[in-house]
């Protein structure tokens, strides 16, 4: 892929707001609802849904991320993973349309990651401007802040008729 460390990005991204220490996940037991008796459906498909994602499986992760999502609504964090996996699944229209949704609900702390994740789905679908936008919000000094510039260069590079 032309991206330098972008996947990477992309995975690390929504994984880093969901669980803390104290969440089941981390010990692996958190493996079926019905199993262990949880009530909070959204929270299992979505911790099903990153072990699925960690392991390459992204259309099985997207399924997950979906039923987070159908229970509840407002879950920026499933739909920023949903976007993740169409990104993967090479589906950029699809990923911006999750980033985008994500966007409109998330906290603040996540828009920089999100804005360049949505940079990278409307590069690849050829709209350079709106992705020089994107990347052009993410501010200086984040951690993604110098991907973000290395892309906005290509994304105007592509505008202008270069490689």
């Amino acid at each position: 892929r032309e991206w330098n460390g972008v996947s990477t990005v992309r995975r690390a991204g929504h994984r880093l707001f969901r669980c803390g220490p104290k969440c089941r996940c981390f010990d692996g037991l958190l493996l079926d609802w019905q199993a262990n008796k949880m009530q909070d459906r959204n929270h299992t498909a979505y911790c099903k849904g990153d072990r699925l994602f960690k392991k390459g499986q992204w259309e099985e992760a997207g399924a997950q991320f979906e039923i987070a999502i159908r229970e509840r609504p407002e879950d920026w964090q499933a739909m920023w993973a949903l976007g993740n996996c169409h990104a993967e699944l090479k589906k950029p229209r699809k990923a911006a349309q999750e980033f985008e949704q994500a966007l409109t609900l998330a906290d603040n702390d996540a828009l920089p990651n999100l804005r360049f994740n949505l940079g990278n789905a409307l590069f690849d679908l050829g709209r350079y401007e709106a992705a020089i936008e994107q990347y052009r919000l993410v501010p200086k000094g984040h951690h993604v802040a110098r991907a973000a510039n290395n892309n906005l260069a290509r994304a105007e590079r592509r505008l202008h008729g270069g490689a």
